[in-house]
């Protein structure tokens, strides 16, 4: 399957892209791989990063309210 990058809107295979969803349990949001779920992606650019895990981006993606403390509690990819 193909995916596209938040950041940088390119298309990439989903292995080599990084999924953020949020966890079932809470509303903490959680890189995952499984592949369940609603969630968004961004590739490993520092730059995509950054433009991908914005509060704006991922509440439309994930169509869900997020907010900046959920970012920054993500941990680094």
């Amino acid at each position: 399957p193909v995916r596209t990058c938040l950041g940088c809107r390119q298309r990439f295979p989903q292995a080599e892209l990084h999924r953020v969803r949020t966890a079932m349990a809470s509303d903490d949001l959680v890189l995952d791989a499984s592949g369940r779920g609603r969630s968004a992606y961004y590739c490993s650019q520092p730059t995509c990063r950054m433009r991908a895990l914005t509060v704006g981006q991922l509440t439309r993606a994930l169509r869900r309210p997020v907010s900046e403390s959920q970012v920054a509690a993500l941990p680094e990819a």
